[in-house]
């Protein structure tokens, strides 16, 4: 049998086992306890220096920001003469003209160069239509020309001659083309062609061979030893601005415009150089209305003749605005409206009126125009031309 202390000392052995695996799990719990604890303080220490780092930073990185935000705002606001800006140039004013956008920086703004524009000195400037800027800055059209499509040009119907426009259908230094005077004594330009007077001869001078002891029934006919000239023969001598009649000396009739000369006893103009004998009275063709270019050709009522051409309105006393019209024969006319009245209304067939400033012009379903007066409205019908106040229904 075994003793009792045999038996004990497996019992005691494995109550020592039990005790000692206790404790290590003890130690194991409590070591795995202060690992967390560090691993927390090293978290919340670094937690605190990073919070001290950006107090210590904050104040100036938010202070550069905001300085960074005033230079683009001062920057947007104003830019200095001829520096580059973004995307441009800056202009005498501060602005930034956009190259992107076709703008070029001239004086105190910005000319539009897809909108045909140059600069031009400190001003924009469409040298395809400015009278003063015509295809390059600085060249003015003078003598009566204006830009179109960059050059300086005569208006329609007329002719650039030595830098005047003349119209070579009726300017007696430019008759049919340019420098071509017309020469000679009553000599007038008609249709381009330098014409003497009905009833006489050019004969370098216009002449009436009838009555011309020089060109006597014809140009270089002399009437030899004082004899005068009648009816295109020679005759015998009668005094001074006399005429032989079937041997009866009687006075001289001359022409229109014309007198006798008690010192050559011949007929002589009594125009002025430059007038035309129009009738029986002397007339500037240049600048008479009622023979504008020619004996005859006169101008509408109201309109004036100058250089030989009718001009729709004057501009004297006052300066009339020249409105197109159409008259009921479909051909165009001008209707002059006065400057207080400068608006033209005039419908299809040529029926209106001159509206001032303060009115409406209104259009009628018949072609005809009127003038409302502020604050009404049109209310226009084939029958009446109605102007009732603004919102009320139209009859």
């Amino acid at each position: 049998m075994a003793s009792p202390t045999a038996r004990y000392e497996p019992e005691a052995s494995t109550t020592h086992r039990k005790g000692g695996a206790a404790g290590a799990d003890r130690a194991a719990v409590t070591n795995q306890g202060e690992e967390h604890s560090m691993e927390r303080r090293r978290v919340f220490a670094l937690i605190t220096a990073l919070l001290a780092m950006l107090a210590l930073a904050g104040p100036p990185a938010a202070e550069a920001r905001k300085h960074r935000r005033h230079r683009a705002a001062s920057h947007t606001k104003r830019c200095h003469n001829n520096k580059q800006c973004p995307g441009g140039t800056c202009n005498a004013a501060g602005q930034c003209c956009s190259n992107l956008g076709g703008e070029v920086a001239c004086g105190a703004t910005c000319c539009d160069t897809l909108q045909g524009e140059s600069c031009c000195g400190t001003a924009c400037a469409n040298l395809q239509s400015d009278d003063n800027n015509c295809g390059g800055c600085g060249v003015v059209c003078g003598g009566g020309k204006s830009c179109q499509n960059g050059a300086c040009t005569c208006p329609l119907g007329q002719t650039d001659c030595n830098g005047e426009c003349v119209t070579t259908l009726s300017d007696n230094a430019n008759c049919g083309s340019c420098g071509n005077a017309c020469t000679g004594v009553y000599k007038t330009c008609h249709d381009g062609a330098c014409e003497c007077p009905s009833g006489t001869t050019d004969c370098g001078d216009c002449v009436d061979t009838m009555t011309d002891p020089n060109n006597c029934g014809g140009c270089g006919i002399l009437c030899g030893n004082g004899a005068d000239c009648e009816n295109g023969v020679c005759q015998s001598p009668c005094p001074l601005c006399q005429v032989n009649e079937n041997g009866t000396c009687v006075p001289r009739q001359c022409g229109a415009c014309e007198v006798c000369s008690m010192t050559t006893g011949q007929c002589s103009p009594t125009c002025s150089p430059g007038q035309s004998c129009c009738g029986d009275t002397c007339v500037d063709t240049q600048n008479d209305p009622s023979n504008c270019g020619g004996c005859g050709t006169a101008c509408q009522a109201y309109h004036t003749c100058t250089n030989g051409s009718c001009d729709p309105c004057p501009s004297e006393p006052i300066d009339y605005v020249t409105c197109p019209v159409n008259d009921p024969g479909g051909h165009v006319v001008a209707v002059c409206c006065r400057p207080e009245t400068p608006n033209c209304c005039f419908g299809s067939r040529g029926g209106g009126s001159c509206c001032g400033d303060d009115t409406t012009c209104c259009l009628t379903n018949v072609g005809d125009g009127y003038c409302c007066p502020a604050g009404t409205q049109c209310c226009a019908n084939s029958n009446f031309y109605p102007c009732l106040p603004a919102g009320t229904p139209c009859p």
